[in-house]
């Protein structure tokens, strides 16, 4: 009668614990970078989205209502409603649109000349 031995491994096995003796030392991915931003970074930032997306809906609205002009015969609409409605939202965007760039600048020259020890019309702070 032969009883078959096998051969304990090398390292004990320890309960929980997984062995990590053939990865590699070296991390896989750098940890993650934070970046600290003051809250005059962050009002600058908002700013500048806000003014995007205005300005992205402005060249929005325009595509549509050239695109809804060039198919108005194919889909037999009447280019007098369209241009009713049109000149009641297009000019309200513009407004809307033109007063958050302004905003925006104007924001950004008390910001620059704040940090410059000026006003914005580049007269030294009193």
């Amino acid at each position: 009668m032969t009883i078959l031995h096998q051969e304990e491994p090398l390292l004990a096995k320890v309960v929980g614990v997984e062995d990590t003796s053939r990865e590699s030392p070296v991390p896989t991915e750098p940890p993650p970078v934070v970046v600290l931003r003051s809250v005059d970074q962050q009002r600058e930032e908002k700013r500048g989205e806000i003014a995007l997306l205005l300005v992205r809906l402005l060249a929005g609205l325009g595509a549509g209502a050239l695109a809804l002009l060039a198919s108005a015969g194919w889909l037999r609409l009447d280019i007098a409603s369209i241009k009713e409605i049109l000149t009641v939202v297009f000019p309200s965007v513009v407004a809307l649109v033109g007063t958050v760039i302004g905003f925006y600048f104007g924001g950004r020259v008390e910001t620059s000349a704040s940090r410059r020890g000026t006003t914005g019309h580049g007269r030294p702070n009193p």
